[in-house]
């Protein structure tokens, strides 16, 4: 495993790195010159900054939403599922059955100017107070930050899912018992047994 982790992890990592103080002589060939060019990062920084603090920011945004939404399907798939556990399982990990270019697709086709969610926001005369808040921009929603947030939303769910179901799973529901005996209320037994156990 260890083998692996190397191979696959710490080799691309070291890689990247080398080539992040490299410059590259010719634009059309894939070839690099390491010569320790720090000056790299600050041209980066100078260049591309606000790009990288968007998509810093545009991650973190998703990354909250993600646990937002991931929380509660896990919670439930995990206590309240019973014998549809497997079944509600097995939709989380579709999405991983099909490519995440395709993903990305599907979603640029519902967000497309023409496609169903923006003719849908339209026929319920939602698409001008959607303009005002800024969600929309002159009626269209895809390339705007809330289609791009959406869309890592979308894509890295269930990689959210599944790690807190786990985690859930393996929860001792001893304690929630004796919680419940100890007449703590559901939302007292989630807050302090449930909540700070799945973290």
């Amino acid at each position: 495993m260890s083998f692996v982790l190397f191979v696959f992890f710490v080799v691309p990592l070291i890689t990247l790195f080398k080539i992040s103080l490299s410059t590259k002589p010719d634009r059309l060939r894939p070839e690099y010159d390491f010569t320790w060019e720090w000056d790299n990062f600050g041209d980066a920084f100078t260049k591309f900054g606000g790009h990288l603090v968007r998509a810093f920011v545009f991650a973190g945004v998703a990354t909250v939403l993600c646990a937002l939404i991931a929380y509660p399907i896990a919670y439930f798939i995990a206590f309240k599922a019973g014998a549809f556990k497997n079944i509600l399982l097995g939709l989380v990990m579709i999405p991983f059955f099909t490519s995440f270019l395709l993903r990305t697709i599907a979603w640029q086709s519902l967000l497309a100017d023409s496609g169903p969610a923006v003719g849908f926001l339209k026929a319920i005369s939602l698409d001008g107070l959607l303009d005002t808040i800024g969600i929309m921009q002159n009626g269209a929603i895809l390339n705007t930050r809330i289609a791009v947030i959406g869309g890592l939303t979308y894509n890295f769910l269930p990689f959210m899912v599944l790690p807190i179901y786990v985690s859930l799973e393996q929860l001792d529901r001893r304690y929630v018992e004796a919680a419940g005996d100890l007449y703590a209320s559901p939302l007292q037994s989630f807050l302090r047994i449930t909540l700070p156990l799945s973290m």
